[in-house]
């Protein structure tokens, strides 16, 4: 009787045979993730809110800005889209590029990315202390990903060259609440132009972000710099550049920190009048209750409604002038 004997073409075949239906299963997998509305978007950073406004910005919202918002959570939760929206002549488009964590000089990596794509006339970047609190861990705003991303239309080589199945696990059990209601500090439920306006008010608050503070003295100078970077290049695109801070709870800081924010926001001022731009302090000039905030510094939709009208009523010049 003659032996069966494996050659290494037939441990080849086995490994194809193998392969192929672990990828029909993690295929089937993740088909079926996408029709229960639980599949996260491709895990390009792992910052989900940055990952999930990728995927809306490249595979399901415009691809095009005249007015373009960008920045940490900051702009993401407190500028009001329809505020903004109503205020552009028709067929001046309005994008809202922002996600959580994004520090200063994230912000300026990702409009550098941006404007080189396709150059706004506005940009807007409502931005906190805490977006000034040193660098990230992480680095956010990589070209060569961005741009195979945005390139590739072929969804199953994105999650092939992307897959990490811890990710997937994690965040398909939130994923899909976290687009349906906008009651909860993780929504990543995008109004039409990308904002996302908190269902989020007292008394159901999380305490430990209700009772948070505003900590200058975690300021990192290198972001200042990262600041004035952005302000330089957005001068020499000429892209006018609206910079504002949104209202802090007036209970959630010390007046021994006043001195330190004030001086923190008039290197903001300096740094923006240098290159032509104003800075537009909407805390001291708009006083919100406890009632408009999900926290000590993000605010719910009607605060962000409140906050939004302040700022187009003193920047409508430049954010209408397209």
């Amino acid at each position: 009787m003659s032996r069966f004997q494996f050659r290494p073409e037939h441990y080849l075949l086995v490994v194809a045979v193998v392969t192929c239906a672990f990828l029909g299963i993690i295929g089937g997998l993740l088909i079926q993730q996408n029709n229960n509305g639980r599949l996260p978007p491709i895990p390009l950073t792992g910052n989900i809110s940055f990952d999930e406004k990728l995927e809306w910005l490249w595979k399901r919202g415009p691809r095009n800005w005249d007015v373009l918002a960008a920045g940490s959570s900051m702009t993401l939760n407190n500028l009001y889209s329809e505020g903004v929206i109503n205020e552009l002549s028709a067929g001046t488009s309005y994008v809202n590029s922002a996600s959580w964590s994004l520090k200063i000089g994230d912000t300026r990596k990702f409009v550098d990315y941006l404007c080189a794509l396709q150059q706004p006339k506005s940009v807007i970047v409502i931005c906190g202390p805490m977006d000034f609190y040193g660098k990230n861990s992480v680095e956010f705003i990589q070209t060569n990903n961005l741009n195979f991303y945005r390139a590739t239309t072929n969804y199953g080589l994105l999650a092939a060259q992307y897959f990490d199945p811890i990710y997937y696990y994690k965040h398909s059990q939130e994923i899909r609440e976290q687009r349906r209601t906008r009651a909860s500090y993780r929504t990543l439920m995008f109004d039409s132009g990308g904002g996302v306006p908190m269902d989020v008010s007292y008394p159901s608050i999380d305490s430990e972000r209700w009772n948070e503070k505003p900590r200058p003295e975690l300021i990192d100078p290198a972001q200042y710099i990262e600041f004035e970077r952005l302000a330089v290049m957005l001068e020499a695109r000429q892209i006018r550049f609206i910079c504002a801070q949104s209202p802090i709870r007036s209970d959630a800081y010390d007046a021994s920190d006043t001195v330190a924010l004030d001086r923190h926001w008039q290197r903001l001022s300096d740094i923006l009048k240098a290159h032509g731009f104003p800075f537009y302090n909407i805390h001291r000039s708009l006083s919100l209750g406890p009632e408009s905030f999900a926290d000590y510094s993000h605010l719910n939709a009607d605060g962000a409604r409140q906050f939004t009208a302040a700022l187009v009523e003193q920047a409508r010049a430049n954010i209408r002038s397209q």
